[in-house]
C-alpha cells in the first residue's frame, strides 16, 4: 500500500472532530517545507522592507552593538 493510500485510509477512519487536527498538522508540515525566501515573502510588507533596506548605504545602517546584538 502506498503512503498516500495508507494516509487516506487512516484519515477516513477518524472521527470528524479529529479532522481539524489533521489539517492543522498538514499545514504545519507544508510550512516547514517553505524556504526562508518563501517564508519571508509571505509576511506582509517584508519584501518591501528588505528591498528598501538593501538600498540603504551601509555607513547609515545601525551597528549590531546599537541594537543590542553584540
Amino acid at each position: 500500500m502506498t503512503s498516500v493510500k495508507e494516509i487516506e485510509k487512516e484519515i477516513s477512519s477518524l472521527p470528524a472532530r479529529s479532522l481539524e487536527k489533521v489539517l492543522d498538522f498538514v499545514l504545519f508540515i507544508k510550512n516547514e517545507e517553505k524556504t526562508d525566501t518563501e517564508y519571508l515573502s509571505s509576511i506582509k510588507g517584508m519584501k518591501e522592507s528588505i528591498i528598501s533596506a538593501s538600498k540603504e548605504p551601509l555607513d547609515e545602517s545601525a551597528s549590531l552593538e546599537s541594537i543590542g546584538w553584540k
